[in-house]
């Protein structure tokens, strides 16, 4: 698993970004903040999927 895999996973499955941050040496919220992102626009993809939304609509 890359380190961006476990990172966004542990993101998304604990929710609790000061926990995370402490857990991975993290002293900034910018990098949850980053994860917390990719992880959002790649949920909002899925549904977009699901949903048989097209692009650009």
């Amino acid at each position: 698993m890359t380190r961006r895999v476990t990172d966004m996973a542990l993101l998304d499955v604990t929710k609790l970004t000061g926990d995370l941050m402490l857990l991975l040496g993290w002293t900034s919220e910018d990098m949850p903040r980053h994860y917390g992102a990719s992880a959002a626009a790649e949920r909002a993809q899925e549904i977009q999927v699901q949903l048989g939304i097209r692009e650009g609509v």
